[in-house]
């Protein structure tokens, strides 16, 4: 028995271990081939919690042969913080790092490391068998820069020759509840880059969803920024994040929502009562089907496609609804009076692609009238197939009609400058 016990294992553990207390027994033999450090039982007290291990080390002394090392550490009521220190050398850069900067804090309910094979440097991956498992609750997982932490999380840390996986029964992401998550980082040959592979199912708001969307480190945050919402979020995400710096990570989530409002902020659209299934792919855009939601306080029905790449994200949505020409002409901020009144029938498509975002409205004018001298008038039952497009964002605005086969006008201005159009 022994205070203040220090245990270097080097190479394969790069600083040492301290314990404040340790009980153990220690055996050697030395012959003309090998010498054996023998250890069946220690017993240690340290800051990340109460520690058991046995080893056998072996070194031989010729140096055709291989050195040996059967290493076995046990822990129960530990401290998420200092897992790091079971961390070997023979991983790499990459997953070492995340795998000291993941686990931010937590509960460890217990613990187990396991080495079994040769000591010798250069030796293949081949040659020994690495073993590492935590079985944590109410963790804080920091799974990447930029990223918000997984919190109050509950599950189990496997590392492992294949690679290092993480299942986590429950955690919170913001206020979300995500659940049945399985992080998984393959193991790679050596100059591949590692890949963080992220899986789970989440429960939560749309405050949540966008807040990811327009904070996270993949893309989007100039498309959905200003963008606000309310309501409920449910659905599956899929994360494919490469630890190499300056790589693009792929994302992939699939939700719904019901009874929620959302608010664009360019062009300004407040949706309520939004119901509908929608998947966000960072390779392509956002898309959805079987949207149903209320805007200028009429019913709509919509379609969303994603049409983009990956670095340029690209949604085109059609909608079909009735609009008062007033709510038109006023979401449009045309303040000059327009000679036309009643309810507009029309369909709609805008494609947002953070460039111009072009609106185009078709309209056969069934149900506005239009006070103009013949042939350009008509009462509210005459059709009359209209076009209406307009840009909404960049420099310049440019607008364009196209009234049934009497009339076409074409206008541009700098970006809300009308008075100053051409």
């Amino acid at each position: 028995a022994t205070d203040d016990f220090m245990l270097h294992l080097d190479p394969i553990f790069a600083k040492p271990w301290r314990y404040q207390k340790a009980n153990a027994r220690l055996t050697w033999k030395l012959d003309d081939q090998a010498f054996t450090l023998i250890a069946p039982y220690i017993k240690v007290l340290g800051d990340e919690g109460k520690i058991a291990a046995d080893f056998l080390i072996r070194i031989h002394l010729s140096h055709d042969q291989e050195d040996y090392m059967d290493l076995r550490v046990g822990m129960v009521d530990g401290d998420g913080r200092y897992t790091s220190k079971y961390l070997p050398t023979a991983l790499s850069p990459e997953l070492d790092h995340w795998l000291r900067t993941a686990v931010v804090s937590g509960a460890v309910k217990q613990g187990f490391f396991q080495y079994q094979g040769s000591l010798n440097k250069g030796s293949p991956d081949t040659a020994r068998v690495i073993s590492l498992f935590f079985d944590v609750s109410n963790a804080t997982l920091a799974f990447q820069p930029g990223w918000p932490s997984l919190t109050g999380v509950d599950g189990k840390v496997y590392v492992e020759n294949s690679g290092v996986r993480v299942k986590a029964s429950k955690g919170q992401l913001f206020d979300t509840k995500v659940s049945n998550v399985l992080v998984n980082i393959p193991h790679v040959p050596s100059g591949q880059d590692s890949h963080l592979l992220v899986d789970g199912n989440f429960s939560g708001s749309l405050v949540d969803g966008l807040k990811i969307l327009q904070q996270a480190p993949i893309g989007t945050g100039s498309t959905f920024a200003g963008w606000q919402g309310e309501g409920p979020l449910e659905g599956k995400l899929k994360l494919d994040i490469p630890l190499a710096k300056g790589v693009e990570p792929k994302v992939v989530v699939d939700f719904s929502t019901d009874n929620a409002r959302l608010k664009l902020a360019d062009p300004v659209l407040e949706l309520t009562r939004l119901k509908g299934d929608f998947r966000f792919d960072s390779n392509s855009g956002l898309s959805g089907k079987g949207i149903r939601a209320q805007a200028f306080d009429r019913p709509v029905t919509a379609e969303i496609a994603a049409e983009g790449k990956p670095g340029a994200n690209v949604t085109r949505i059609t909608a079909n609804g009735q609009i008062t020409v007033k709510k038109l002409t006023d979401w449009l901020s045309v303040t000059q009076p327009v000679p036309a009144s009643g309810d507009l029938p029309y369909q709609l498509q805008l494609t947002l692609d953070s460039k111009d975002s072009p609106l185009l409205i078709n309209s056969t004018l069934k149900g506005v009238a239009i006070d103009l001298p013949a042939p350009f008038g008509k009462t509210a039952d005459q059709e009359r197939p209209s076009e209406f497009r307009m840009t909404l964002q960049g420099p310049e605005r440019r607008l364009g009609v196209a009234y049934d086969n009497l009339a076409n006008f074409a206008f541009a201005a700098p970006g809300g400058k009308f008075a100053d159009g051409r």
